[in-house]
Formats: structure tokens, C-alpha cells, sequence
């Protein structure tokens, strides 16, 4: 904006090596880039200017365009350099300011004339943002309802009204950077509020060259931030607090397809940055630090459409699959740190949606803890425990490292309600307990929770154990008509309890996905569960429980709602509200929802929504009133 190209040559005079966007800054770039990344990257430790500006784009860390810009730049800068001084016959850098001598180094130079040289060197120079009429109607232009307001902003920076911007090489990488800035936050849908969320990030800097620098040097970079700015308030505001996020940003593993990621690859790493600590405090913020920037990856590749919801809920699960199981390794080491080693055997059950792969952003997890051990088993420390003691203590460990909040912030919200007699029962359970609470005792909601049960940490002969008891509890013969009424009866009392808001609160609206999940879970009694929904359907109509229409439909319609639920569980932090949403949001989710607009989107969405909750009462019947005491 304003760039008013070659401003600086208005009176004739430019320092080609000091004066904004010069050789010196060329090569701080360069020296920038190799502080900030040469540490781990040895091809980076080169000397002269040019071959670290290739270096740098050998290793992918400054784009090939920009890399040729500015050797490109470099080189003219240089060529002119040396002409000023053999004009001169001193150690100068600036232009000289008389017609003659203009004319003698534009020739010196290999140029026609000095407009000719003038261009190439002007082109290179950015100037600071100006509170005038052209620059607030491109701003206009650009999609800003308040242009005056971003004015005033960018202004301010420029005369260091905030720490980021108080070193005048950060003001000149700000110069630099700032036409792009503005282009992409116009580009992220809602560039009045991302321009918001920006200014609350640059604040919160404590020195913004580093960072400018990261910009500049990654124009991707810019890009991808203007869509968080834009379109994902939570996500801008983790970037604001903790601006080191952007440093993942940058490496080359953060862009590469979550799809692509090898299994176990999320605990490897985890694993060797938690060795890396000392102490249980310190492991628990490690975890949280790689969960911030995984679940930002994550986050990031579904928002940009580079990731199928399929994907985005697998990968959320398997980064709480990852948490869970090297915090319970914690968890039993500061246990073992008092107590002596465990004097059994442990899993850890995920349920619900963690269970079933189906996790998105921001997503709870369920989970209950077994053990099994020898009776009157004792751990060997200094101040031993019975097995039951000791697990309860290593569960509590457990639920502590997940979700107690540090000064590196929250992890995940754990809810154990779904163990055996819920908050009244213990944290931990014996497994023969456990196979005995289900066969004899459980209500129908606990059967139907138990369909979605997977282990993901702790022993895996145990593991196996568990899994088989809840096998043979769910396969067990039981009167379809019952199970179908208590469900009947439990959605219908959800319905009057907890009512859905409209067409886009897609998990309790009639026809909604707590729909597709009852007929999933109701079914699966008397059969083989299958924990995730989509197999759980697939399973019911092979052995021809479900019928094949009906199935295809809730499938379908699971599909849809479960792709538009991944971005808005990025998007929006309570119901979406159309009236109020960006076009470029509601361009996302007609995507997501393979709608050619929203329009068609929900209308779609009005008319599957109907086709399920007939499916749904055709499958459970709809007999239930939600008066049941719910049969055991």
C-alpha cells in the first residue's frame, strides 16, 4: 500500500547499502534466517550473502521466488555499489545527486539512462503505511469496512507504539512485509476482524523482528495465518498468547498431509520429548506444548481443505491416543517414585467419540481405567499400596496430567462419568469387577456406551482381557425390544431436556447425529460392536440388522455431518449462526457438505435431517415416551 515506488530516489539520492531495502538488509535477512535456523541445520552455515539465500531455499525454508528477488536485488545493489565508488573514487554507497553524475553511473552501470537504473532500485523500496485518500480507498478496495481504523493501526506500528515495532529494522520488515499482510487478511473472509486478531498477536510480542523475519522470508507463512485470523477465533487467540507456535509453522513436517503420518509417529515423538524432561511437572507442560502445535497442524490442514474430516478425526484421536498413553507411563513413574513398582497389570478404555476415531477439535475424552492383580497383591516401596490403592492413585496421576491447567495451559477436559456405577464407583476397577459390573448390572445406556469402548494405553494382554468381557457382555442374547424401548425412551427424554437449536445444531437435532449414534449403539446389543459409527453402520447392514437403504442414508448422512462438524469445532465456539458468518465460511461448509453453495447446503441439510429421524424411529421404533426406569 502506498508504495509510491522509488520514493526514496525523489531527490536523487539512495543509500544502496544502508538505506531501506538495501544491501544491509538483504543480508540481515540471510543472518536472520541462519541465527534462527542454522543451529540445526548445518548447510546453512555458509558466509557469503548469495550462497546462504540458496542454502536456504535447498532447505525449504525461503521460496524460490523470494530467494530470486533477492539475489537478484543483491547483485544490482553490489554492481551499483562498486560504479558509485569508482565514480567517486571513495568509500560511498549513495547515488550521487547531480543530472551528470546520475548519467555517468547509470552508464558505468550498463543502464541507458538514470530513469532506467532509478526503477530497478526504487522498485525494491517499501515505505510506511500513510493515513491518505488513496491508501484508505485500496483499503476499501481490499474488503476492510473500517479502513480509517487499519490506518491509524498500521501507523501506529510504524512509529513503534508497541514493543514489536519499537527497533527500526522491525519497522522496516513491517514496511516490507505489509502489502502482503493486508492482501492475505483481505483474502481470509472477514478481514475487519482478522485484522483485529492480528494487532492482539503483534502486541503480544515482546520483539517482533524475529518474527517479521519469519514472514518475510515465508510468505506461506502470512498466508496460512490470515486464514486462522480469519476464520478460526480459537486458534488466533492461542497463536496470540503463545507466538511461538509460529516456529512449528515453519517446518517442513508441519505441512506435510496429516494422511501421510505413519502410524505411532505422534507417540514416538512425544515419547522423546518427554525423556527429554525432568520430573512429572515438566513432562505434563511437554506434552501440552507438542498437543498445542499438533492439534494446530491438524486444524489448520481441515480449515485449508487439505484434510478429509475422515482424516482430521483420526488424527485428533490418535494425538490424544498418543497423550494418554506416555502420560499414563508418567503417571505410573511418579507413582513408582513412592510406592514401588505396580503390583499388576493396567489399560486405559477410551469411549464415546474417543473410542471411536471420531475426535475433533477441542474434543473431551472419556476414558475408565482396569487393572487386574494377584488377591492381596501389595506394591514394594517405601510406603506400599494395595492394587486397588495403587491405581486409584496412578488413575488420579493420570486424570491430573491430562486436564489440570498449567502454565502451559489445558490438554484435554476428561470425563470418567462412563465407568462402572459413574461418579459414585472408583476411579480405577478391578477387571473381574468390571466384567461382572456389565453382565450383571449395567443399565441399557451403559451397554450402549460400552459399544464404543477401545483400549489405548496400559498392558496389552490386559487390553485383550477387557476387550473380551466386553465382547461377550455386548453379543449377549437379550430382548431386542427392550433395548430398542429403553433407547427410545432416553432420546425422547433428550429431546425434551436437552432440545436441539435449529438445523445447525447437528449433534442434537432431530435427525442429527445423536440420531445415526443410537441406532448405531442400540443395534450393535446382541451382536459385534464396532466402535467407530461409519463401521458400526457398515457391520449392521452386512449382517442385515439395518436395512440397506437405511443404512446407506445414515452413513451418507454421518459423513456430512461429521465433515462440517471437524470446521466448525475450528470455526466457531458455540452454535453457528449463519446471519453472522463470513462467505468464505459458509463457501468452506458448502464445501465440506458437497453443496455447489449454502444455499443448497441447507437445504440439503433441512432434508436429510428429516430422512434420518425417520430412519431412526423406523430402526428404534420411536414406541419409547422417556418415562422408562431403563432395563438392566
Amino acid at each position: 500500500l502506498a508504495a509510491n515506488k522509488g520514493r526514496a530516489l525523489d531527490t536523487g539520492v539512495f543509500d544502496v547499502k544502508l538505506g531501506r531495502g538495501g544491501i544491509r538488509d538483504i543480508e540481515l535477512f540471510a543472518q536472520t534466517q541462519q541465527l534462527i535456523l542454522g543451529g540445526r541445520d548445518k548447510a546453512l552455515r555458509v558466509r557469503p550473502t548469495v550462497d546462504a539465500l540458496a542454502a536456504l531455499r535447498a532447505a525449504g525454508r525461503v521460496e524460490t521466488d523470494a530467494e530470486t528477488s533477492l539475489v537478484d536485488s543483491y547483485r544490482l545493489y553490489r554492481n551499483v555499489e562498486h560504479r558509485i565508488q569508482m565514480l567517486a573514487d571513495e568509500q560511498t554507497h549513495r547515488t550521487p545527486d547531480d543530472a551528470d553524475g546520475q548519467g555517468r553511473l547509470a552508464a558505468l552501470a550498463g543502464f541507458d539512462s538514470w530513469a532506467a537504473l532509478a526503477d530497478p532500485l526504487g522498485s525494491l523500496i517499501f515505505t510506511g503505511v500513510e493515513n491518505n485518500p488513496e491508501t484508505l480507498a485500496t483499503l476499501s478496495q481490499l474488503g476492510f469496512v473500517d479502513p480509517d481504523a487499519v490506518s491509524d493501526a498500521v501507523r501506529g506500528w510504524h512509529h513503534g507504539r508497541i514493543r514489536a515495532t519499537r527497533s527500526e529494522r522491525a519497522r522496516e520488515l513491517l514496511t516490507a512485509i505489509m502489502p502482503r499482510l493486508l492482501r492475505a487478511i483481505a483474502d481470509s473472509g472477514e478481514p475487519d476482524a482478522a485484522f483485529a486478531r492480528f494487532c492482539d498477536f503483534l502486541a503480544g510480542l515482546p520483539s517482533g523482528v524475529t518474527v517479521l523475519s519469519l514472514f518475510q522470508a515465508q510468505p506461506r507463512l502470512l498466508t496460512d495465518l490470515a486464514d486462522v485470523l480469519g476464520l478460526a477465533p480459537l486458534m488466533a487467540d492461542s497463536l496470540a498468547r503463545r507466538p511461538a507456535l509460529l516456529d512449528a509453522m515453519v517446518d517442513n513436517a508441519f505441512v506435510r498431509p496429516i494422511a501421510q503420518d505413519a502410524p505411532g509417529a505422534r507417540r514416538a515423538a512425544l515419547a522423546r520429548l518427554i525423556a527429554e524432561t525432568d520430573g512429572f511437572e515438566a513432562a505434563i507442560n511437554a506434552a501440552r506444548r507438542f498437543h498445542r502445535e499438533e492439534a494446530l497442524r491438524i486444524g489448520l490442514q481441515t480449515l485449508q481443505g487439505r484434510a478429509t474430516a475422515a482424516d482430521a478425526g483420526a488424527a485428533h484421536a490418535d494425538l490424544a491416543e498418543a497423550c494418554v498413553t506416555e502420560l499414563a507411563d508418567v503417571a505410573i513413574a511418579e507413582v513408582s517414585r513412592l510406592h514401588g513398582p505396580p503390583p499388576g497389570a493396567y489399560v486405559v478404555l477410551a469411549l464415546g467419540k474417543f473410542g471411536g476415531r471420531e475426535l475433533a477439535a477441542g474434543s473431551d475424552l472419556d476414558v475408565m481405567v482396569v487393572f487386574d492383580a494377584a488377591e492381596g497383591a501389595e506394591s514394594t516401596g517405601a510406603r506400599p499400596l494395595s492394587a486397588n490403592e495403587y491405581f486409584i492413585k496412578v488413575t488420579q496421576r493420570l486424570i491430573s496430567a491430562l486436564s489440570a491447567p498449567t502454565e502451559e495451559g489445558l490438554l484435554y477436559d476428561v470425563d470418567m462419568q462412563l465407568r462402572p456405577s459413574g461418579s459414585k464407583g472408583p476411579v480405577a476397577v478391578r477387571l473381574s469387577g468390571f466384567a461382572h459390573y456389565y453382565a450383571e448390572e449395567a443399565w441399557t445406556w451403559e451397554l450402549l456406551a460400552l459399544t464404543r469402548v477401545r483400549p489405548v494405553a496400559g498392558d496389552e494382554a490386559l487390553a485383550r482381557k477387557a476387550m473380551a468381557a466386553v465382547a461377550a457382555v455386548i453379543a449377549h442374547p437379550r430382548k431386542p425390544e427392550a433395548v430398542l424401548s429403553d433407547s427410545a425412551d432416553m432420546r425422547a427424554r433428550m429431546d425434551r431436556e436437552r432440545p436441539g437449536r435449529g438445523l445447525w445444531d447437528l449433534k442434537l437435532q432431530p435427525g442429527g447425529l445423536v440420531d445415526i449414534e443410537f441406532v448405531a449403539q442400540a443395534l450393535s446389543i446382541g451382536a459385534v460392536a464396532h466402535a467407530n459409527t461409519g463401521a458400526a453402520l457398515a457391520a449392521l447392514k452386512a449382517d442385515g440388522r439395518l436395512n440397506g437403504p437405511d443404512a446407506d442414508l445414515l452413513s451418507a448422512a454421518w459423513t456430512v455431518y461429521s465433515d462440517l462438524q471437524q470446521v466448525l469445532r475450528i470455526c466457531v465456539d458455540d452454535l453457528f449462526d449463519p446471519a453472522r458468518a463470513p462467505e468464505r465460511l459458509k463457501a468452506l461448509l458448502a464445501r465440506g457438505g458437497h453443496a455447489q453453495d449454502f444455499a443448497v447446503l441447507e437445504a440439503r441439510l433441512a432434508g436429510t435431517m428429516t430422512a434420518v429421524r425417520a430412519a431412526y424411529l423406523r430402526a428404534v421404533s420411536g414406541g419409547g415416551d422417556g418415562t422408562s426406569q431403563d432395563s438392566r
